[in-house]
């Protein structure tokens, strides 16, 4: 499963729980939208530019 199809299926669990009991809900279901690449060491980039794969 990629991230949109795992955040997809989230949305819609986290949805039908707030449609259940709508009190434990009172500003709402969290953000459940992809945010793209992450970098997990952004200060370690090689001075060329590329990314380094081990």
């Amino acid at each position: 499963m990629q991230d949109k199809d795992i955040l997809a299926k989230r949305k819609r669990v986290l949805e039908a729980a707030k449609e259940i009991n709508p009190i434990r809900w009172p500003n709402g279901i969290r953000n459940c939208e992809p945010i793209g690449a992450v970098m997990l060491n952004p200060d370690k980039v090689p001075e060329d530019g590329t990314k380094q794969v081990t």
